[in-house]
């Protein structure tokens, strides 16, 4: 059936070197790799040799979302970045994510997605306005933080203008920048990417719509099940307190609404309260999520959750600290997750020197306020809290004395060590200190200043700290400089292997982590996924901490689908923090989900009838086409050997298992077992013999 709906049929190309923008029909030029990474990577790969580095004008920077955003669609507002990563040390591809509202303003203005390439003769940023695109000098931005920018060019083109922006660190070239849309919602990698094309900005006013292509009432029939199906954050199904609606309750779920719970600092507060499943309506006050990110009195200071382009469940803390501002930020600040990094550089134990135990608790909550402001107006990226474990690394063990001091200038170090110098604020945990150390980072001051913002691989070889860094297990960092994220047993392992940044996989960890008893989730694993692959995919299932089994079938072709799902949400623009829907808060469907969610949606949206499988393998062709991206990038088929291992840190069982977890996974997913490359049959079940004549005339094909 041909695609009536979803799609606007449009993607913007600009070039800044020549100053000008070009259309290119979605439909025709991306039809076998359509959405947000798929068409990402398709571009990086026809038009960006090996040769080309991260901070050439030759390299591109893309903005992709998907068919689903601009919908309402549950869970659409995402936003993939994607282009080759300076953090990396072969420059490999990677992909920033990002909610908020901006793809769904561009998608009302047109448009499917923004190919940006070259470099302007000074910074500018681009307005699209509909159809109507310019390249705006803006000098006067430069140097600005992200919080001025979006202010400064939301007043030029309007309030109803959503921005993406970088700050001093994109600028300056920091490898860990980031770009940030909103006041909360940031997409790491590739800060400095529009930092080297001297692009500040991009925003954008859409007056348009998005056309669904089923009727209204089949449409709302459909969201309406989505609702039914939706749990919390993390797609936790039951809640974290006992409730008379649940058999379960479990103290780690992220359903944190109950009784006598509440948003403290709303007016006047409001009581989350029981949030009973099919009470769609207060969807929004079960992810109350303060006390984890805001510590344990977060809550007081809580005045909403908020969230993303057509979400309900809301997981960005909405925070109201009026003493926050005796340390020059705002009262109000708005993040979620690790976000709040910078507050983690000050030891807790920092915060309670001199304080009482109330004065200490109001501390550390000002900090987490500070902490978001700084990080994210300077364009800092958390790394998922890679920086802060880089930070206490080398800082941590002994003041800096074994890993800082010999690897910095004399005056640079008694600069640091200084009454006031940024080490004696982390000591007495002066909130300065997060300011200080923003600006070290974001302008590359002094050496110290350059290695916390670079790519990890190259300052702790340049320190000469590899052994200590790569063996530490509290730094749990893989290989190609990326965090452990998600590394949840075999399952986890595979995917953090498998990209070349931290994974950004949720489809497989978060929903394990929900706290259902072990058995439940095995047979709801065993029922949603026995229709396409059959009796025993169950046997995947572990528990979520502690002892687990050995590497089995299931967990190889489980490892699979949640490599693919993945890369589906990101190719139709909705959250993997959210789907996919293994599982239902409502005990009349047996807590049972549905996984082919996914597939009804874009069905629905567009007009062309897609199954699941016949989704996930359009999804297996863009992860397919990342991994031959990553063969080029490194120049060699060898990607068993210097690509998929497991980091020193790991444990030894562990380690005795790998061969035999990479066997199995990489038999399900079509790849030569020596090199762990795709093979030529695999790129010609997925239609891609063009990819893999090329790689042959590199020789980078396996034989």
């Amino acid at each position: 059936m041909p695609i009536t709906g979803g799609f606007t049929g449009k993607t913007l190309r600009v070039d800044l070197t020549t100053r000008t923008v070009t259309v290119e029909d979605t439909l025709t030029k991306y039809k076998d790799y359509w959405g947000g990474t798929a068409m990402a990577y398709k571009v990086m790969w026809d038009e960006v040799p090996a040769s080309v580095k991260p901070w050439d004008p030759e390299n591109r920077i893309i903005f992709g979302w998907g068919p689903l955003v601009g919908t309402s669609a549950p869970c659409a507002g995402r936003c993939s970045v994607t282009s080759l990563w300076p953090g990396h040390p072969k420059h490999a591809v990677a992909t920033g994510h990002m909610g908020g509202h901006f793809s769904a303003e561009a998608k009302f203005a047109g448009w499917d997605g923004i190919i940006v390439q070259g470099k302007a003769d000074g910074p500018v940023y681009i307005a699209i306005r509909d159809d109507k695109v310019d390249i705006v000098d803006c000098p006067e931005l430069w140097g600005q933080g992200i919080y001025r920018t979006n202010d400064e060019i939301t007043e030029a083109m309007g309030s109803t203008c959503q921005v993406a922006a970088i700050g001093p660190a994109g600028e300056n070239l920091v490898p860990q920048s980031n770009v940030m849309t909103g006041v909360s919602h940031s997409a790491g990698v590739c800060g400095s990417i529009m930092g080297s094309k001297n692009l500040k900005a991009i925003g954008v006013v859409g007056t348009g719509g998005v056309k669904v292509a089923a009727d209204k009432k089949v449409w709302r029939a459909l969201i309406d099940n989505c609702l039914a199906l939706m749990g919390s954050t993390y797609q936790h199904v039951i809640p974290e307190t006992p409730q008379p609606w649940s058999d379960y309750f479990y103290s780690g779920s992220w359903w944190k609404a109950a009784p006598k719970r509440y948003w403290g600092a709303a007016d006047p507060p409001v009581e989350t309260g029981v949030c009973e499943p099919h009470d769609v309506h207060k969807i929004g006050y079960r992810t109350l999520i303060p006390t984890r990110y805001m510590t344990a009195v977060g809550e007081d200071y809580t005045v909403r959750m908020e969230g993303c382009f057509g979400c309900p469940l809301r997981c960005h803390i909405a925070s109201h600290v009026p003493s926050a501002e005796k340390w020059g930020t705002s009262p109000d600040v708005v993040n979620t997750c690790t976000g709040m990094f910078l507050a983690n550089f000050i030891p807790a134990a920092n915060y309670t020197k001199n304080l009482s135990e109330a004065e200490a608790r109001i501390r550390q909550v000002e900090a987490r306020n500070v902490g978001i402001h700084v990080g994210d107006d300077m364009g800092m990226w958390t790394h998922y809290s890679q920086a802060s474990k880089n930070w206490a690394f080398a800082y941590g063990t002994d003041k800096g004395v074994t890993r800082i001091q010999p690897n910095v200038p004399a005056a640079e170090w008694t600069d640091l060590n200084k009454p006031g110098g940024l080490f004696r604020m982390c000591d007495a945990a002066d909130l300065g200190f997060m300011k200080e150390y923003g600006r070290r980072v974001a302008y590359k001051v002094g050496e110290f200043g350059k290695a916390m913002g670079d790519n990890v691989v190259d300052w702790i070889k340049r320190w000469n700290l590899e052994d200590a860094y790569n063996n530490d297990a509290s730094v749990k960092h893989w290989g190609g400089g990326a965090p452990a994220h998600h590394n949840t047993h075999q399952i986890g392992h595979l995917y953090n292997a498998f990209y070349n940044r931290d994974p950004m996989n949720h489809s497989w960890t978060n929903w394990i982590g929900g706290g259902l008893p072990l058995e439940v989730m095995r047979n709801i694993v065993e029922q949603t996924m026995k229709p396409w692959y059959g009796p025993g995919m169950g046997a995947a299932m572990e528990p979520y901490a502690g002892a687990y089994g050995p590497m089995n079938r299931a967990k190889a072709i489980v490892g699979k689908f949640v490599l693919n799902r993945t890369e589906l949400h990101n190719d139709l623009g909705i959250c993997d923090w959210s789907y996919p829907w293994w599982s239902s808060p409502l005990k009349e469907r047996g807590l049972l989900g549905d996984l082919s969610v996914e597939a009804k949606l874009y069905s629905a949206a567009t007009g062309e009838t897609k199954t699941m499988p016949e989704l996930d393998l359009d999804s297996e062709r863009a992860s397919t086409l990342h991994r031959a991206l990553t063969v080029r990038s490194y120049g060699s088929i060898e990607m068993r050997t210097l690509h998929d291992q497991l980091p020193p840190w790991a444990e030894v069982t562990q380690k005795t298992e790998w061969d035999t977890v990479l066997d199995m996974w990489y038999e399900e997913l079509g790849y030569d077992k020596a090199t762990g490359t795709p093979t030529r049959a695999t790129y010609h079940r997925l239609g891609m013999d063009d990819v893999a004549d090329k790689l042959q005339s590199l020789g980078l094909l396996a034989a």
